[in-house]
């Protein structure tokens, strides 16, 4: 089921072979109840179901409803394919990961009443439902809450620190050998068998006159050079431009990334550059992370607005997952010690010997500080950052302040 005003342009064919497409309007129709009773499964938005009650198909039609990433909607968009179509003999599933990131929304009201939180999330954090791990019970209902365990996509280490913040180290590495460890041989690696590098540098945050954005021009030179070794000096892997992912959580970064590898290295759009929110769900051979931050004058305004990977464990937690055989971060170690994931993290690969550039950095594998991300006691107003999509008014008291 498709939109009616859904474009064909660009549609795979697999997918034009199961649409309901009419070809004599050139449009996408919506097929009558008969037709639609012929397909065991129908696949469609949550918003598009929202026809099937328009259209007065009731609440025996389907025996199941499943929503696909449920954690990244809103909860009204979530009941648009419940409200009318689920009944006491239908099974609902939710599918999704609450630890990853949210809906993104524009609005301040819609962020202050709580729309930032999906049904997912609510369920599997509201204490006095089912759906939460207890102290007597450390698993999960596992009537009510399947977690999936098995990992097809990266390299061990690469999921390491993940797994331990936030999958209470369930999770189990199932990803085919020969594609997960083909960089662990690679030469450019600090450590060889460890394919996770974090690259120390100490760059300047920086804005252009025509966006709020920040990008910092020191990184950019060090991902253009990585990518270029990625490129030119990595035989007998094969990386080819379009294996490589560059992430960053500023908007102006992913911009003047894109504009400096055109310049020095000629590719195009071969080399997906984009924010946290635009991976989530997707994977590359090999991730480059640039946290873009270097400056501590603007990290109340990070920790304010939400913005940036300083306090944000879910946007952490999606950027560090997305490679599957060499993770790269780009950043100033100093200043991101400071935030209790990425301070783990890189104590973890400090340890492991995958840390390169400045070696007075020590971790602090003792520190912690409180995450910012429980939406529940984050009161939410004024403006969202373009880039980032959510915003929280509640003022952090930040551990560091003290030691100036």
């Amino acid at each position: 089921m498709n939109a009616e005003g859904r474009k064909k342009l660009g549609m795979s064919k697999k997918v034009m072979e199961v649409s309901c497409y009419d070809y004599y309007t050139s449009s996408f129709k919506f097929p009558g109840k008969q037709e639609l009773s012929s397909h065991r499964v129908i696949t469609t938005t949550l918003v598009t179901a929202g026809r099937f009650v328009s259209a007065k198909i009731g609440e025996t039609f389907f025996s199941h409803i499943f929503i696909d990433e449920a954690g990244y909607a809103t909860e009204p968009e979530t009941l648009i394919p419940l409200l009318g179509l689920l009944n006491d003999s239908s099974q609902l599933v939710l599918a999704g990961d609450p630890k990853q990131l949210g809906p993104i929304l524009r609005s301040a009201i819609a962020t202050t009443y709580g729309l930032q939180l999906s049904l997912l999330e609510r369920l599997m954090t509201t204490k006095s439902l089912p759906y939460i791990r207890k102290e007597e019970r450390p698993h999960y209902n596992d009537r009510l809450v399947t977690m999936l365990v098995n990992n097809y996509r990266s390299y061990p280490e690469i999921i390491l620190v993940s797994n331990e913040l936030f999958y209470n180290n369930e999770l189990k590495c199932r990803a085919d050998e020969r594609v997960r460890s083909c960089f662990c041989k690679w030469k450019h690696l600090p450590k060889k068998d460890f394919p996770v590098v974090f690259d120390d540098v100490i760059g300047k945050d920086m804005r252009k006159a025509d966006s709020p954005s920040f990008y910092n021009p020191a990184e950019i030179i060090k991902i253009v050079e990585w990518v270029d070794r990625l490129l030119n000096d990595a035989k007998g892997i094969g990386v080819r431009a379009e294996d490589i992912g560059i992430i960053s959580p500023y908007r102006k970064q992913v911009q003047e990334t894109r504009i400096e590898i055109r310049k020095k290295l000629g590719l195009r759009d071969e080399i997906k550059v984009g924010t946290v929110e635009e991976f989530q769900g997707q994977e590359r051979l090999v991730i480059i992370i640039s946290t873009v931050r270097s400056d501590e004058k603007y990290l109340d305004d990070d920790a304010y607005f939400k913005l940036g990977f300083v306090k944000s464990p879910k946007r952490f937690n999606v950027a560090i997952t997305r490679a599957k055989a060499l993770l790269i971060v780009v950043g100033n170690p100093f200043l991101l010690k400071f935030d209790n994931s990425w301070n783990r993290f890189m104590t973890h690969v400090f340890e492991r010997g995958g840390f390169c550039g400045n070696t007075d950095f020590l971790p602090s594998p003792d520190f912690e500080c409180p995450d910012s991300d429980d939406h529940n006691d984050a009161i939410a107003q004024g403006a969202i950052n373009e880039d980032e999509g959510s915003a929280f008014s509640q003022q952090i008291d930040l551990p560091w302040k003290s030691d100036k």
